[in-house]
């Protein structure tokens, strides 16, 4: 019992570093820290897992991202901002480096779809070819 709880506050520690005004993003995660209107953010993503920095550009930006296949969040990526960035656009940042490593962001509904440039989300409609 102590065990899981000392890896349940571990794993908690690991997590969680606050997001703030001109505040360096890290591959660390931290907890989801909207910016607020003006607030910017510094990124200095250099072969981070894209895990990482999709957390902290979805916080930033109250924007809900799924990666598929999951297997995505492993890969890495390189994002670098000289001057701090606004929220609005982080996305357009995102998407630019999903691109240079040959995956796309899609939206769908109310999410961002991060998926492989040659895979194709699965449609809403069914074929009526084979009823």
């Amino acid at each position: 019992m102590f065990t899981q709880r000392l890896l349940h506050c571990l794993l908690t520690l690991c997590c969680t570093a606050a997001l703030t005004s001109q505040a360096s993003a890290t591959s660390t995660a931290a907890p989801c820290q909207p910016l607020s209107k003006g607030e910017t953010i510094r990124l200095d993503f250099n072969e981070t897992p894209l895990r990482d920095v999709v957390r902290v550009i979805s916080c930033a930006t109250r924007q809900n991202i799924i990666m598929r296949p999951t297997k995505l969040e492993q890969r890495r990526v390189t994002l670098v901002a000289p001057t701090p960035v606004k929220a609005k656009d982080l996305l357009p940042l995102l998407r630019a480096a999903l691109r240079s490593a040959g995956l796309v962001g899609e939206p769908k509904g109310t999410y961002l779809v991060i998926r492989p440039k040659d895979a194709q989300l699965p449609s809403k409609r069914r074929s009526s070819k084979g009823r």
